[in-house]
């Protein structure tokens, strides 16, 4: 199965947003919980949000 190149750059993307939520959650909370919670929620989000306007956009 081959997998295409939108869709693999949607998951980099994805991993992206959730290390960069995760990290300042933490720095300002000093709660791996809350940062993980945070990082799962809004960056899950953002990346459906991002493949349709990559779908959108083309």
């Amino acid at each position: 199965m081959q997998l295409s190149q939108e869709f693999l750059k949607t998951i980099s993307f994805a991993i992206l947003l959730f290390s960069v939520a995760f990290s300042v959650t933490y720095t300002l909370t000093g709660s791996a919980l809350i940062g993980g919670v945070i990082a799962l929620i809004e960056p899950a989000i953002n990346t459906v949000a991002f493949y349709f306007h990559e779908k959108l956009w083309q």
